[in-house]
């Protein structure tokens, strides 16, 4: 009997940098525990990655279909049995236009999604009694698993956790009989964790909280950072240029603290692309920046390139302002390389932090407070050094993607029963 487990993403292996930091790693694991690993993503977008493990098949299925490549295609699921069965719950719970209608497709996705991966099931002749369904993303493709007989669980994250936050709807009643069916719910924060317990009472027992961590090839190498001596500071920051992860603040901290020191050159590096990098650009280009402030916008980089930024810039802080988030890669990865990090007090954030590893701000934290925090660190080497060292314990006890993951891949074969 030959063990498999179907992963379902948004768009991996195409061409979707944040899924591939988070998905690249568990495929890997779970490559080792399963005969049979199938991704199934839900878009193509792009180029697609290579993926050079033997027992590793991508089934475009879903990703090729009509509803996928062509939305309107899905519209009259509007009026079908599923959805016409859920219209008074979608009222109830919508006080805006807006919630009804994001509601009413997220109900359709389930539908369609659902369609699909039965369609995906029959394509494998896949054995309910030796397949594991797994949703990287706690979303419609979750749901639409509920409404099959089969082995399904899913981790949970940010934006698929904080409905409100993220200005994305999902229908409530959809989601709690989701929770009462699957097999388990793995979010990535206590704080997301609680979240979801609080919304949707009565299913603790089946939410486990599992840290996805990040994975670094030469786990010696410590990031460089600049000595008092220098006078120098350079910042370093990974994120979608988007209005959640508020990059556009980035700027205006690394703005006011080149102004309050003169005489120490700030240099701040950006990775990351977005909605909103045009305005980033024109306000990096346009107007008057300080004299003593460098600013580097890389744009969309590989994980691959993220990594050889740690190992070739000298770097003394990384940057997270964002307005919520669930356990972010970047922390983690920053960890690793002994940069302690400055980030605001939202989502699974402040459970990644010991009092040594950075800086934890307020959301409303303005540009001047957050330099007024961090000044009293500038010049001071034993207070760094203590800090980067804080930083790579943290990384080794709590976030080491390979062994997290390994254990994780592990403990998702254990779902199968042994013949």
């Amino acid at each position: 009997m030959l063990r498999n487990v179907v992963l379902i993403t948004t768009a991996f292996p195409s061409d979707s940098v944040t899924e591939e930091v988070f998905v690249t790693p568990e495929v890997k694991a779970l490559s080792r525990e399963f005969d049979r690993v199938i991704i199934v993503p839900m878009l193509l977008i792009g180029e697609v990655a290579d993926i050079n493990l033997p027992n590793v098949t991508v089934d475009y299925t879903i990703a090729r279909h009509l509803y996928s490549r062509f939305k309107p295609s899905k519209l009259p699921y509007l009026l079908s049995p599923y959805l016409l069965g859920k219209y008074r719950s979608i009222a109830r719970e919508s006080d805006s236009l807006k919630r009804f209608i994001d509601k009413s497709l997220f109900c359709v996705n389930v539908a369609t999604h659902r369609k699909m991966l039965k369609q995906v099931a029959r394509r494998w002749n896949l054995d309910p009694e030796s397949t594991v369904y797994y949703t990287f993303w706690f979303d419609y493709a979750t749901a639409a698993l509920s409404e099959m007989r089969c082995t399904f669980i899913s981790r949970a994250h940010g934006y698929d956790i904080y409905d409100t936050r993220y200005g994305k709807y999902r229908l409530g009643t959809v989601r709690d009989l989701t929770l009462s069916r699957i097999t388990a719910l793995y979010p990535v924060s206590q704080a997301g964790l609680d979240y979801i317990d609080n919304l949707y009472p009565g299913h603790r027992d089946k939410m486990h909280l599992r840290l996805l961590g990040s994975v670094k090839s030469d786990r010696q190498f410590i990031t460089r950072c600049h000595s008092s001596a220098d006078n120098a500071v350079t910042i370093f920051s990974t994120a979608r240029v988007s209005p959640e992860k508020r990059v556009l603040s980035n700027l205006e901290f690394v703005k006011s603290l080149a102004l309050s020191h003169p005489a120490i050159a700030v240099k701040w590096i950006h990775a990351g692309d977005g909605s909103q990098m045009e305005e980033l650009r024109h306000k990096c280009n346009s107007g008057i920046l300080p004299a003593n402030l460098e600013i580097d916008l890389k744009g969309k980089l590989s994980n691959n390139e993220i990594h050889r930024i740690y190992h070739e810039e000298i770097i003394d802080w990384t940057l997270l302002l964002s307005e919520s988030e669930g356990s972010p890669i970047t922390i983690c990865e920053s960890f690793s390389y002994g940069v302690p990090v400055i980030a605001t007090k939202v989502g699974g954030v402040p459970d990644m932090f010991t009092a040594d590893t950075g800086l934890l701000v307020s959301p409303d934290a303005s540009p001047e407070e957050i330099v007024r925090e961090v000044t009293p660190y500038l010049g001071d080497d034993t207070t760094m050094t203590r800090m980067k060292q804080a930083a790579c314990e943290r990384w080794e006890n709590r976030f080491d993607g390979e062994t997290l993951r390994r254990e994780f891949a592990k403990e998702v074969a254990g779902l199968i029963k042994k013949p």
